[in-house]
């Protein structure tokens, strides 16, 4: 008998990346095989994301051209269904034979799901679940044996204004230490060479029976022998500012990549007030100064949102002075967007035009900045590690320490090589294995 094929779209961030290898892993032993074109599966999963407008309109779009597909099952899994969850007739009428519809706490029970699937079921929902315990337990399909992505919570402690994916993730629920260690340790015995430790915010994780913060977990992982490099996902700076001291401390290990991801948002206090974001323009260019005193040569990537509902010409200048102040090598830049159901949504926008512009003007600056910080690291030589290999171009993607993108010609995966930087542009570098 042929086995059922599924084919699974992922959409958002690394959290949501992690997902979808759980969702794999609990089809693969199902005894489901995943295709890689939607055209030849039986099964469809969106696995999706609602942190941005522009996200959702095109997993709308996509979920519109899917539900046109003859005999095929579409399966809605992931944030945007508890985004809508008082208003699911909307993701209905888009798609109205539905196969199932299914949360980010609820992939335990996809077995059973998918087993109703075959049998005729439809319309499916499953939005209920609230305990990380079951979801602990599942294993997952991951597509590279030497990459592995750990999560190490869910939900975050905060109220921005803005976000919408706190209705779908929930308050901070973080997995116990003892867990994120075993996963850890389990990977590196198998000959993983790069964990990437995710969460919605990873700097407010907390094992409330252990007492352990994200810095005493890192050290606990490090405990593990073995040449590995461990990722630290996104860090909110309210939630950073505890623990950046003993973070630091425990970065200074050469396993750990030197690199942060510390989203910002606003270089106007008045603005971060706005948001909810508690913290202040001092307190996150204190931080950064903290970990560029101690590791000399770290990436600093950071998030900007241009437009916030009431932001100024004045607002956007303290923006554009704070990049200039700390220089980061990398600006994620969004255009401000309504998500529904936040206090933010309720504020009267800023005309479009002037975020367009705005976005343009900081896009400008950005990659002026990026393009010398990045001449500064033209003939750098050191180790890294062979991360992607693209089929298309036919070249590797190496990551040094720094967790920089080097394009090198040759190279195996998982494979860690001694390099120099032979070029560089405003968003990877070129090298030369030596």
């Amino acid at each position: 008998m042929q086995k059922a094929t599924y084919y699974l779209e992922t959409y958002g961030c690394t959290l949501n990346s992690s997902d979808s290898e759980l969702i794999a892993g609990v089809l693969q032993g199902a005894g489901l095989v995943e295709v890689k074109e939607p055209g030849e599966a039986k099964f469809i999963i969106l696995n999706t994301c609602g942190v941005k407008k522009t996200t959702e309109q095109k997993i709308l779009h996509q979920m519109r051209w899917y539900a046109r597909l003859e005999e095929k099952i579409l399966v809605i899994a992931g944030c945007l269904p508890l985004i809508f969850k008082n208003n699911l007739d909307a993701l209905m009428k888009i798609a109205p034979n539905i196969g199932a519809v299914v949360g980010p706490r609820d992939y335990h029970g996809l077995r059973e799901v998918f087993k109703a699937l075959q049998t005729g079921a439809s319309n499916i929902i499953k939005l209920e679940g609230a305990s990380l315990e079951d979801k602990a337990n599942l294993e997952p399909k991951r597509p590279n044996e030497h990459v592995a992505i750990l999560a190490i919570a869910e939900g975050c402690v905060g109220a921005c204004t803005y976000c919408c994916t706190r209705f779908a993730r929930g308050t901070l629920d973080s997995y116990p230490s003892a867990h994120v260690t075993r996963k850890f340790s389990k990977y590196i015995d198998a000959g993983t060479k790069e964990v990437f430790l995710t969460a919605e915010d990873c700097s407010a994780y907390l094992d409330t029976k252990e007492n352990v913060t994200l810095p005493g977990l890192v050290d606990k992982l490090l405990q593990k022998p073995g040449n590995y490099r461990v990722r630290l996902g996104m860090m909110n700076p309210s939630t950073l500012l505890p623990v950046h001291q003993h973070l630091i401390r425990a970065m200074l290990d050469r396993r750990v990549f030197t690199f942060i991801h510390v989203p910002v948002q606003s270089g106007s206090d008045r603005i971060l007030k706005a948001m909810n974001r508690l913290y202040s323009v001092a307190d996150f260019v204190k931080m950064i100064d903290a970990f560029k005193a101690a590791l000399p040569g770290i990436t600093i990537d950071t998030d900007i949102i241009c437009g916030f509902p009431g932001e100024t010409d004045e607002d956007f200048q303290q923006t554009l002075a704070l990049m200039e102040r700390v220089r980061p090598d990398i600006i994620n830049i969004s255009a401000y967007g309504h998500r529904p159901g936040t206090a933010a949504s309720k504020l009267k926008q800023v005309p479009s035009g002037t975020v367009k512009a705005r976005t343009r003007e900081l896009t400008a600056v950005y990659k002026d900045i990026a393009r010398k910080n990045n001449e500064q690291w033209i003939g750098w030589e050191g180790e890294a590690i062979i991360e992607e290999y693209n089929e298309k171009t036919k070249n590797w993607l190496a990551r040094n320490r720094f967790y920089k993108p080097i394009i090198v010609d040759r190279g195996k995966l998982g494979e860690i090589v001694s390099l120099r930087i032979t070029g560089a542009v405003s968003h990877y570098f070129t090298g030369t294995i030596t």
